[in-house]
């Protein structure tokens, strides 16, 4: 339950290895959607599957993902959120790499890379995550939001 639904992101930033990324943006309502931005990073969200956010339009929040849950490529569908940046690094760890992708001032981990991929540093890299695994979190007291 830890693991699965923290309830902050300090709680979150210790349960799990690698460690929950985690994504300062800023919260607008845009309509149906609201809209999540930093750095020119921008994605959007049904305002019914996220109705908690309501309250803190206008607020920043912070996005936790864990490395476990993003892949490599575009989103696939509208059940998912997209990111990009360029590979910063990789970790070697034998069945698998971890990447390093900076997003916006992030430096986001994406876990369970084949290893037998090569990518070039400063590569741009194209990472998504089923919103199902997206944590948001009060980006002033860092308590769950949804």
């Amino acid at each position: 339950e830890v693991y699965q639904r923290p309830a902050s992101t300090f709680v979150a930033s210790f349960i799990g290895s690698p460690m929950m990324n985690f994504i300062d943006l800023q919260l607008a309502a845009e309509g149906d959607h609201f809209r999540l931005s930093a750095e020119g990073h921008a994605f959007t969200l049904l305002a019914r599957r996220f109705s908690g956010l309501a309250p803190h339009v206008g607020a920043s929040v912070v996005a936790g993902i864990r490395p476990q849950n993003l892949r490599l490529g575009k989103p696939a569908g509208d059940g998912e959120i997209g990111f990009g940046g360029p590979l910063m690094t990789t970790e070697q760890l034998g069945d698998e790499q971890i990447l390093v992708v900076r997003v916006g001032k992030s430096d986001v981990r994406v876990a369970g890379v084949d290893p037998e991929l090569t990518v070039d540093t400063q590569a741009q890299v194209d990472i998504a995550v089923d919103i199902v695994h997206l944590h948001l979190f009060d980006g002033q007291t860092g308590s769950t939001l949804t």
